[in-house]
């Protein structure tokens, strides 16, 4: 009979840079929390697409009044409840410290389009970050065993197909990790099906929040013959701190995520419509927004088309925001609003409220990784995310995938692995422009679809 093992070990190896948050909202070093709060994240995906309970910890539910705590709070802790594993990092002898990052400050600027641009301030590029787990706590009915198994299924699903730590968004996240042992999946499903069968479990929580089977995932290949410098460059209309790009570039990458990020952007615009028009909720939820407001009977975005000093009366059709006000210090205010799909406009803030919605915060829910390399001249990345049933602005699930596929140029859902993509049209001259690129494609995936994929395909 073999041994109970209770310790897991990883190496990982970083494909894109890192950022797992820190002082100045730069990563100075490897933040273990942020890694740890990515894996917890993704152990809620998978929970919840195996009928398991998964709560929401920033609305901190668990325990419930009776001191029962959902599946996700029994490996991953809560109030009152210590995490089941205890996990060390260090970087390999004879260092065995933490990583830093001395360049955290560093960024670079990348403009397409003349738009406003991306700063990218720079994660943490890691060789050989070694980790161990060790388990020190058994949620009832679950072995040692199975919760290092839990944790290798979590490593592997997010590291063969999504990321870690934050701004997977922005391209950074992407990790290639090996484990030791490797991946059961018998035993780490049984995992799963054991943590839903305690007496101290929580019922059904966690609704209306991303689940594993309703994901899609891309990889997308292309040959890179030309300099990396120019290709980066001819995409775009300004890239500040060419030293920044030369960082990129020597380490095998290129900062590819801000250009397809912009393209996408502009095909939901044109191709995600409410009425034939622009759909402006459907957008910033698949895409992020930092503030903004929409008209609620059409789905148009609302823009302030004045403002006044309520001082000395002076007024601006741009934001004065943006150039100094010096004639009396006055406080300046917002006046005149205009949907841009039927064009009404509004005098009053009270009924501005009547009629449109406001979005202090939407986090995108499309991920895209810079490029990186896999072998002599092919780069991949990686485009992946949670798209729910139905999505502000009336657009269904079906309808995003099916606008996906064509843009990336997908053509059968049947092949499992590496597809031509020349028909999707983000890949085209006016758009991203890649010269005869490969799709790799999943949607509304199961856990063991992706484990068997990823092991044909790592």
């Amino acid at each position: 009979m073999e041994p109970v093992r209770n310790v897991l070990e990883v190496k990982i190896k970083t494909l894109t840079p890192l950022w797992t948050g820190g002082v100045s909202s730069t990563t100075d070093r490897l933040h273990e929390t942020g890694f740890l709060g990515s894996l917890r994240w993704w152990g809620e995906v998978i929970l919840r697409s195996r009928g398991g309970s998964a709560c929401d910890p920033s609305q901190h539910k668990c325990p419930d009044n009776q001191a029962h705590y959902c599946d996700a709070c029994a490996f991953f802790g809560s109030t009152g409840l210590k995490r089941s594993f205890y996990a060390d990092w260090s970087l390999p002898a004879p260092d065995r410290s933490l990583p830093k990052n001395p360049d955290a400050d560093k960024k670079l600027n990348i403009k397409v389009q003349n738009n406003r641009g991306w700063y990218l301030k720079r994660g943490l590029l890691l060789n050989n970050l070694l980790g161990t787990f060790t388990v020190i706590r058994e949620p009832s009915g679950v072995s040692p065993d199975e919760v290092v198994q839990f944790l290798v299924l979590l490593l592997r699903i997010a590291s063969d197909w999504g990321g870690f730590g934050a701004r997977t968004q922005q391209g950074y996240g992407v990790v290639h990790i090996a484990t030791e042992p490797g991946l059961d999946l018998t035993q780490a499903l049984r995992a799963i099906e054991r943590v839903q069968n305690r007496k101290d479990r929580q019922g059904p929580v966690g609704q209306d929040l991303p689940m594993l089977d309703e994901f899609f995932f891309a990889k997308i290949r292309f040959e890179l013959t030309d300099d990396p410098k120019d290709f980066i460059e001819k995409r775009t209309t300004e890239v500040e701190s060419p030293n920044e790009l030369n960082w990129y570039v020597n380490n095998g990458l290129l900062p590819l995520a801000p250009i397809v990020r912009y393209h996408l952007r502009q095909l939901i615009r044109q191709h995600i419509l409410y009425n034939g028009k622009s759909n402006a909720p459907a957008r910033w939820r698949l895409m992020g927004v930092l503030n903004s407001r929409y008209h609620l009977s059409d789905f148009g975005k609302v823009n302030a088309v004045l403002w006044q000093c309520s001082k000395c009366g002076q007024q601006w059709n741009k934001d004065p925001r943006r150039s100094r006000h010096q004639n009396c210090g006055g406080q300046i205010k917002e006046q005149e609003w205009e949907c841009e799909n039927c064009h009404k406009k509004w005098y009053n803030w009270r009924n501005l409220l009547k009629e449109t919605s406001g979005i202090e915060r939407y986090k995108s829910l499309i991920n895209i990784s810079h490029a990186y390399t896999v072998q002599e001249e092919i780069y991949e990345f990686r485009i992946w995310g949670w798209i729910p049933q139905e999505l502000p602005g009336n657009v269904q699930r079906n309808t995003v995938l099916a606008k996906l596929r064509q843009w990336l140029g997908v053509s059968t859902l049947s092949d499992p692995g590496f597809q031509e993509a020349r028909s999707g049209i983000l890949w085209t001259p006016s758009y991203v422009g890649l010269e005869n690129p490969l799709v790799l494609w999943r949607e509304s995936p199961s856990v063991e679809n992706l484990v068997q994929i990823g092991d044909d395909n790592r």
